[in-house]
């Protein structure tokens, strides 16, 4: 028998859980016949914790618990070693209560400094901690991260991030579909690539939403719509146009929303566009999407540099061509047959290390 695996997903609708799942969903028949049986949970049935390691959507959790997750999450670890997934948006968003019961708390991305969880952070964000600090930015309700101590540190991982599901248009009713209809056919990366050298009449794009609860998240993309004003329109416009556009820009400018990545991320790797982006040279994450210089242009998080990086990239079009071929390239390389195969090797190490820490 195989390595026995339980899932406790969330709903295939949500972005953060599409993009959790979407990859162990599309590698399930080959993880079979490696060894890895899984099997996938939309509620808390009772043979949920009878298996050789639970995973667990930590929407999923929120959803589904009657009582506290925290307690939920401590009768299963009795049982079984629980791998927690933190599908939160930010790298510095953690849960301090629940570490104590799972075996190992995953996350899409982490900083590199992990002194960063040592601290209180305002708005539970490094970049909003440092809006706070250097521009002022204060929410109508702020909140404060709460720090972790060495034990809790060392239980934290990189798991994967989201660039791992179906970004192309279509994607996202796809799998919204295979919630209702569980047809493998439904499942599958996109084919289809935006060549770069491709003419591109639009010089910049930046359409994104502004409009967030928190006006520490908000502060880095109301404050890059100022600076771009006469340089490209943010105001919404159909899902269709915004593809649309996206192919026929050179450059588009990808700021920070409730989590340093963003879906946006990766349909420009979809449409050939180049990418501007606040600095994600502290982040480490898997795959590893953000390479300054290489797979996209850096800013500074004070935005001081944005225009001179936007205006730089587009009178080097060699430049920006080299860029978005690097960026498509890698992400067309994690989303091929052999980043599926590095995908699966992955995912055995981190449950096998879950074993390991749970006997």
């Amino acid at each position: 028998m195989g390595l026995r695996v339980h899932v406790l997903r969330g709903s295939m609708a949500m972005q953060n859980s599409r993009a959790f799942l979407f990859p162990m969903l599309l590698n399930r028949r080959a993880l079979a016949e490696e060894g890895v049986e899984l099997r996938f949970f939309s509620g808390f049935d009772a043979g949920l914790a009878d298996c050789d390691v639970l995973l667990v959507d930590s929407k999923a959790l929120d959803r589904g618990a009657r009582t506290s997750p925290g307690e939920v999450l401590a009768e299963w670890h009795k049982r079984v070693p629980v791998g927690y997934f933190d599908l939160t948006d930010s790298a510095t968003q953690v849960r301090p209560e629940l570490f104590a019961h799972v075996t190992l708390y995953f996350k899409n991305q982490l900083y590199r400094d992990q002194g960063l969880l040592r601290q209180r952070l305002y708005g539970q964000r490094s970049y909003t901690d440092y809006y706070h600090r250097t521009a002022g930015v204060e929410d109508r309700e702020p909140s404060w991260s709460r720090p972790l101590d060495e034990d809790q540190l060392s239980q934290l991982r990189v798991a994967w991030n989201a660039g791992l599901a179906n970004y192309a248009p279509y994607g996202p009713r796809l799998a919204a579909l295979y919630d209702r209809l569980p047809w493998p056919a439904l499942l599958f990366y996109p084919r289809s690539f935006h060549e770069p050298a491709a003419a591109r009449p639009i010089d910049l794009t930046c359409r994104m939403n502004v409009h967030y609860a928190r006006d520490s998240v908000a502060y880095q993309r109301r404050r890059t719509v100022e600076l771009l004003q006469r340089y490209a329109r943010a105001d919404r416009i159909s899902k269709r146009q915004y593809y649309l556009e996206l192919r026929a820009s050179r450059v588009a400018v990808s700021p920070f929303g409730w989590g340093e990545i963003n879906q946006k991320d990766f349909e420009c790797f979809l449409s050939g566009t180049a990418i501007v982006k606040p600095d994600m040279s502290g982040i480490d994450t898997w795959p590893a999407w953000f390479e300054a210089g290489v797979t996209y242009v850096a800013c500074q998080w004070d935005l001081s540099d944005l225009i001179a990086a936007a205006e730089d990239l587009l009178q080097d079009d060699p430049r920006r061509r080299t860029i978005a071929v690097a960026a498509q390239e890698r992400y067309r390389a994690h989303t091929s047959v052999a980043g599926q195969a590095t995908f699966r090797r992955r995912l055995q190490d981190l449950l096998g290390e879950l074993r390991a820490r749970g006997r």
